[in-house]
Parts: structure tokens; sequence; C-alpha cells
């Protein structure tokens, strides 16, 4: 070929800006990927294994949020949360500490989701760190162990402990209470003081919100940001807004950016209903339940008028079911607000325990009914096995499950464009 003096110019441009151009950032890490750095990096200390990490996947980290009151396997202060680092879609979690005298300060708890296979849990421990959680491992849990590192196979019985054996997932309050969590109000700071197994303390301070005066988190949190620069594994995460006093003290935004207690309420929920579509999907029926479900989760996202006539039972039963989950759920619903009321000082207003009809949640019960219908629970769907409400999240409900089902009927039904509310109603009516 024959370059002639014009195309030179022109593709001399085009090389130079390929050349220079940045490299796409790859996706968030998977467990595999992480494994395979820790066996490539050998980090001896969890500060190296983050960054390197770190090196590998830049934003990775910019999405966590901090625990200070933890009841997991990691130890916690105020100085010395326990950072939950959750990436862009939640997919895969790494969690560690920062106070060597903390139980777990030697070791990772790792979680990776799939939308086929579910949650696996992992315990990751660094030999020549204090605390680090090996002696907690049988030997028939352990799926690879060197001179600095030993890896769990998935859900090992120190996590399933917490996380259940039979249905894994993971242990997050529900929206928009997230006590012992830096944000817990809201993804604000909020005065409160609890001991630490949980009870509140004596104290004549308020807890109306008052930023400006004595606040228990908030002071905590200042704490938390003078220790970080100096601190071999906090100073490698980076600071969002949603994580800075100024994020903290001004009224939350809609959205779940700069909210990363919010935001991983979303992943979570977001995981739930990608469940939900894979177990619906499964046997000779599959079709007609996913059908069911998506026209169910049409139903509720829509503001008024008549319900289709295949659904008028599935209305119909999720009277009963309210009646179940406020006989049932509503005693523990209450208990765990009288827990954060305690915290609070009662000066909250949280959710109403008596759930009104009013309530737009109310229509989550057609849900539960469908699934009922279906021989699927609500309840195993939940993203907190100890807590059965807490899939009464910031949408009351799980966020895009609609849309996840109809994604999954388009390629069911091999149409070449997600089907609308109005299509999968006739399909249902018609019973194709």
């Amino acid at each position: 070929m024959v370059l002639r003096w014009r195309s030179i110019p022109a593709l001399c441009g085009l090389l130079w800006s390929a050349w220079t151009a940045p490299a796409a950032e790859p996706p968030d890490p998977t467990f595999e990927s992480f494994r395979e750095i820790l066996l490539r990096e050998r980090p001896v200390s969890i500060a190296e294994a983050i960054q390197a990490m770190q090196r590998r996947f830049p934003s990775y980290l910019s999405h966590h949020t901090l625990v200070y009151r933890s009841l997991s396997l990691h130890g916690s202060d105020y100085e010395n949360p326990r950072a939950i680092v959750f990436g862009s879609t939640g997919d895969f979690i790494l969690t560690f500490n920062g106070n060597p005298k903390h139980r777990g300060y030697g070791s990772i708890e790792a979680m990776a989701f799939s939308p086929t296979r579910g949650y696996a849990f992992r315990l990751i421990s660094f030999a020549q760190e204090p605390k680090n959680a090996a002696d907690l491992i049988d030997a028939d849990e352990i799926e690879l162990r060197t001179a600095n590192l030993l890896i769990s196979k998935p859900n090992p019985r120190i996590c399933t402990s917490c996380h259940d054996e039979i249905n894994p997932r993971p242990i997050w309050e529900p929206f928009a209470v997230w006590p012992g969590v830096y944000g817990s109000a809201d993804d604000r700071l909020f005065r409160f003081l609890f001991d630490s197994e949980g009870r509140s303390l004596p104290s004549g301070v308020s807890s109306a919100p008052d930023l400006a005066g004595p606040d228990s988190e908030k002071d905590g949190f200042v704490r938390y940001l003078a220790n970080r620069p100096r601190h071999a594994r906090y100073r490698l995460l980076p600071l969002p807004q949603g994580l800075a006093i100024e994020g903290f003290e001004s009224e939350p935004t809609q959205g779940a950016e700069n909210r990363p207690n919010l935001a991983l309420t979303k992943l979570f929920s977001i995981q739930a209903a990608k469940l939900i579509a894979r177990d619906a999907g499964v046997g000779p029926d599959s079709r007609r339940k996913l059908v069911l479900l998506a026209a169910t989760e049409c139903l509720r996202g829509q503001p008024s008028g008549p319900p289709p006539a295949a659904l008028k039972e599935i209305v119909a039963d999720a009277d009963v079911w309210r009646q179940t989950f406020k006989r049932d759920i509503a005693g523990q619903m209450k208990r765990n607000l009288n827990r954060m009321q305690e915290y609070f000082d009662n000066n909250l207003r949280l959710i109403d325990s008596a759930l009104p009809e009013e309530r737009e949640s109310y229509k989550l019960y057609y849900l539960a009914s469908a699934l009922e219908r279906i021989g699927m629970n609500i309840e195993d769907y939940s993203i907190n096995v100890n807590r059965v409400n807490s899939y009464e999240d910031g949408g009351h409900g799980f966020f895009a499950l609609g849309l996840i089902l109809r994604e999954t009927l388009q390629e069911r039904l091999q149409l070449d464009h997600i089907p609308s509310c109005a299509e999968v109603y006739g399909v249902l009516e018609s019973g194709r």
C-alpha cells in the first residue's frame, strides 16, 4: 500500500491519540481477580493487599462506608472503624478494620455475588498480622495456604454462623437508619450514645439534629479523619464527598451518588431482585412464573386503576399477607424501632410500625402474594437474614425488580425489545 502525503498527518494524529489516550479502567474486581493479585503480589499485610488493589482497580476503593460499632468478626471503634468496600456494583466486597488490638485485625472478610450462584463469603488471613482469625477456619475449610496467607473455601462455618448456612446473604439494616455506621440516620451524622452492647447511655444531651453542638458520632468521625492520614490502611481509602463532614451535614440528596449507606442498600436490593428472577426462571413452568411476577411488579408501579383480571386473586391475597406481616413481623419491627429509638433518645421519627394501607410499601404485599403463589417466599430474599423486614429498602421494595424480570422475559420470549407492562399483561391474559 502506498501512503499519500495527505494521509500521513492524519495517520500520525491517529497514532498519537491512541498512544496518549488513557487506558480504560477495568471493571470492579471479582474474587478471582483479587486472589490472582494476592498470589502474584504476595502481600504480607492487609495494607499491602489494599495497595495492590488500588493499583489495579483505582476507583474501587472510593465506594465504601465505615462501621464504628461492628458486631462482625471485625472489632471497631470511632477512630478505627470497620471499612466495607463495595465498588460500583457491590458484587465483590472487602471488609477490614484498623486497630491491632481489635478482633479480626489480621483478616479480610470478602463477599462475592453471582446472579446464578448467590453469595459466597470467605475469610482471608494474613499470617504476619496479629489477630488474623486463622484459628477460626477448620482444616477442611481451607482452599489455599501459603507461608503468609490463608484463604478459606466459600462459606466457612465462621461466616455462615451469622450469614446463614442454607441461604447465605449480607447482614445490612434497612433504609434509612443504620445504627453504628457513620451517616447512621439517612446518611447524615446524628448524635446518639450507646455502649458496646448497644444499650443507650444516660445523657442530658438531646438527640435532635444540632450539627453545631456536641455529637458522639460526628466527633467520632472527626477523630477518624484525624487518624486517617497516618494510618497504613485508611489512608489508602479515597474520601468521596458522601463521607466528608460537608456531605454528612447537608440535606441528603435524592440519588445515592453521595450517600454510601443508601448506595449499598440499593446494590443489595438489586442483587435480591436478580436472585428472585433466577429462582422464578427455573423449572418447566418458569415462563408462567416470570410473566406473573413481571405483571405483579407492573401493578406495584401502577399509580391507580383496576388490576388485570389475572391478578385479582393476587391482590385479594395481598391483604391476607398484610395481616400476616402485621401480626408476625410488626412485633419484630417494633422491637427494632424501639432499639433504634433508644439510640436516638426517642427523638427520631422512623417507620410506622402499624403499616397503614396508605403507605406505598403496601404494594409490597402484592409481590409477597405472587411469590407465594409460585412456591417462593419473600422472606428468603431479605438483605438481612436476622431481620426479615429489611426488604423494606429505600424504594419500599426491590430496586429494579420489574425491569430485571422484563429483561429476563425479553430473552425467554425471544423479543427484540424489553416488553412493556401492557405487553406483559397481554401475555399474562392470553396464557401464551
